[in-house]
């Protein structure tokens, strides 16, 4: 009897072990969602939610997807983009659902899950948003019918049916943040008692945009070109200087079709000599317009624009004693240069 009750123990056990060999921890890492959605906090707010929601259900967070079963990843745009550029997902949530009008303005949050090592997709859901309150709304289904799938297949209850979507062409001109470096052809128009011409004339900028709408962006950065003025026309009588400018200016941002973004902009910028030979104005006004194209992973950008200054320049003159010349500046900017864009 006593053989027999140990027998069954043993066998137990054993059985017991095997089912907790096929359980075992499930390890994400949620990426930082991209895109832009219908205020500039709902990035960091559906992230915090998927966080919760795993922590909730005892799921380990890795902090990259190098030693991770599963890769989380969460994009918003608007239905414009999403019904012009995108295929259905097996489930779109939301009030709206299949039967939205795309001429309505709303936002869809697309979740992509991916297994980590393979890359390919095991679960793709979509909702339908206007604004946060409803992504709280539906965000226990929405989690329900992302998580449960992964959790039965890590049991190995759960077949992977679902075919690998790729990614939206347009994540490129939705991100958040854009850094980037241009190179310029500068001609210069110097105009006073007598007007000199610099066509020579060459600089660099590097930009640090952000995108806090959808349609509007502000950026600064800094700039490098040099000024060549001789308002006498007498030999020898030459005036160099390089001038940092930096600028600070709002974009309109124009999305057309699905590889290019077009970025009006006005705005000024405060110019410092290096040198202290030419005397600009503190502050100068531009006016351009970035044309913006899709090049690999970022954005091959051409970036015409004029600028002119609010007040005049000033130069010490060297010949017939102390002298001070009073001109003004007029710039052109044809630059071309590439921006890279990510989120925090």
């Amino acid at each position: 009897m006593k053989k027999k009750v140990i027998l069954w123990v043993i066998i137990f056990c054993a059985c017991f072990s095997l089912s907790a060999q096929n359980i075992r921890d499930i390890r994400i890492h949620i990426r930082h969602v991209e895109g832009v959605g219908s205020e500039p906090g709902d990035n960091a707010h559906v992230r915090n939610l998927f966080l919760a929601e795993a922590m909730g259900r005892s799921i380990i967070l890795m902090p990259s997807r190098l030693n991770a079963d599963y890769e989380l990843i969460g994009q918003l745009m608007t239905s414009v983009e999403y019904f012009s550029f995108h295929e259905y997902s097996d489930e779109l949530f939301g009030e709206g659902g299949q039967g939205l009008d795309p001429s309505e303005p709303a936002h869809v949050l697309r979740i992509v899950v991916q297994d980590a090592r393979t890359g390919t997709n095991v679960v793709v859901r979509d909702l339908i948003y206007r604004n946060q309150s409803e992504i709280d709304t539906f965000f226990p289904v929405l989690s329900h019918n992302i998580f449960n799938p992964i959790t039965e297949m890590s049991y190995g209850q759960y077949s992977q049916t679902e075919e690998p979507v790729p990614e939206a062409p347009d994540v490129w001109r939705n991100r958040r943040f854009y850094a980037g470096a241009v190179v310029y052809w500068t001609p210069r128009i110097y105009i006073g008692d007598g007007q000199s011409t610099f066509f020579s004339n060459v600089g660099l900028g590097l930009s640090f945009e952000y995108h806090f709408h959808n349609m509007f962006s502000a950026e600064t950065g800094l700039e490098f070109a040099a000024d060549w003025i001789n308002l006498t026309g007498r030999e020898g009588d030459d005036y160099r200087d390089l001038v940092m400018e930096i600028p600070f200016v709002i974009k309109f941002v124009i999305k057309p079709l699905a590889y290019f973004m077009l970025e009006p902009y006005t705005g000024f910028n405060f110019n410092i000599p290096f040198f202290n030979t030419a005397k600009p104005p503190p502050v100068s006004w531009r006016i351009g317009f970035q044309y913006g194209v899709k090049a690999g992973p970022g954005v091959l950008v051409i970036d015409p624009r004029f600028t002119v200054d609010l007040g005049k320049s000033k130069i010490e003159g060297r010949f017939g004693g102390y002298q001070v010349y009073e001109y003004q500046r007029h710039s052109i900017y044809i630059g071309v240069g590439y921006k890279y864009g990510f989120n925090f």
